[in-house]
């Protein structure tokens, strides 16, 4: 009988704490987030490579070709700061993605998993992502996914 009622208490702790977790961790997603770096794999020795190629190539047309591209990819990185995600506390979510000068504005819903290490989102148009939740306090959260066998992860900061 003690055992049981042991056994209990513990399972009634531990369902009480991983709610407790999720309440924290919506209350803390809960906000307006701007992209403040994006890493991914790869793109660091990319632009190395094409930076050397550039510098080092005696060919006047492809070192404006070296130099436009990398131009053109800073460009890009840059854009993606821009990139806001405002998680609502009623499970909405808006965005507002920069990608080749254009803002592409998603609205749809979000909900976390029970452990909240994940979120998962639906946009209006019923595509479904996930989004893992690596770090995440006040002021940062941190998010890591593959693409294309690319790992990449964005930092997001409160959006100004």
């Amino acid at each position: 009988m003690k055992t049981t009622l042991n056994l209990l208490l513990a399972s009634a702790t531990a369902i009480m704490l991983i709610s407790c977790g999720k309440d924290k961790t919506k209350e803390m997603l809960t906000k307006k987030w701007q992209i403040s770096e994006l890493k991914v794999d790869g793109y660091n020795d990319q632009m190395a490579q094409m930076k050397a190629a550039a510098d080092t190539t005696k060919d006047s047309l492809m070192k404006v070709q070296f130099e436009s591209q990398i131009k053109m990819y800073e460009g890009y990185m840059e854009e993606m700061k821009k990139a806001t995600f405002e998680y609502k506390n009623d499970g909405s979510f808006e965005a507002n993605i920069i990608m080749m000068g254009q803002t592409q504005n998603q609205k749809g819903s979000w909900a976390l998993s029970e452990d909240a290490k994940k979120v998962f989102l639906t946009n209006d148009k019923q595509k479904t992502d996930t989004m893992n939740i690596d770090e995440l306090t006040n002021d940062k959260l941190v998010s890591t996914s593959i693409t294309m066998g690319k790992k990449s992860t964005v930092i997001l900061v409160p959006a100004k």
